[in-house]
């Protein structure tokens, strides 16, 4: 089986540069706190995430985005500022970026291209994402895997949530602001 362990500063390695940074057509993202931080690079540079994620929706990587918390002003201010949020499919063009709000995805999970696929602890912030010193993020952990059978169930889990199977059912629906809400910017 095609499995392997990630933790703390490997996070940043095999799953943002590893994984998620080199999507080419698809790229799914679940997460409950959603921040931007700020990303480390090979060469000492960081990056910003939603930068990254615009880079991506803009070379015609579909991205989709569920979370549960209320982004970061931070997110919310670079989606504006880079137009992430007016990436959409047009002209042809293949590639968009969207985000979902569920109030009880407490996933971490990204799956990349539908072939591969980070399950773990880690929200995408920079304490969860290994962005911050040795001594002040979170401690992280997680696999990594292109395993068919777990990467096409971790797809599907998401599919389901991102498609609103579960809201007819939920008994959260008074605290959900509105289901599947798709922000306005």
């Amino acid at each position: 089986m095609d499995l392997k362990w990630v933790e703390d500063e490997e996070l940043d390695a095999e799953v943002l540069r590893g994984l998620m940074l080199d999507a080419t057509a698809t790229l799914d993202m679940a997460t409950a706190d959603l921040k931007n931080p700020r990303l480390p690079r090979a060469e000492g540079r960081t990056r910003d995430l939603v930068e990254e994620l615009h880079r991506l929706a803009s070379s015609g990587v579909t991205v989709r985005l569920l979370h549960s918390g209320v982004p970061s002003e931070s997110f919310l201010t670079r989606m504006r500022e880079t137009g992430l949020h007016e990436v959409t499919e047009s002209g042809g063009v293949p590639g968009s970026f969207t985000m979902r709000r569920c109030i009880r995805c407490h996933l971490k999970m990204i799956v990349v291209d539908g072939e591969r696929m980070y399950l773990g602890t880690a929200n995408l912030t920079g304490a969860g994402l290994g962005a911050k010193s040795p001594k002040r993020r979170n401690f992280e952990a997680g696999v990594v895997t292109s395993e068919a059978e777990l990467v096409h169930r971790g797809r599907s889990l998401f599919s389901a949530i991102w498609d609103g199977i579960f809201c007819d059912e939920c008994d959260r629906k008074k605290y959900c602001p509105v289901p599947l809400e798709e922000p306005g910017f």
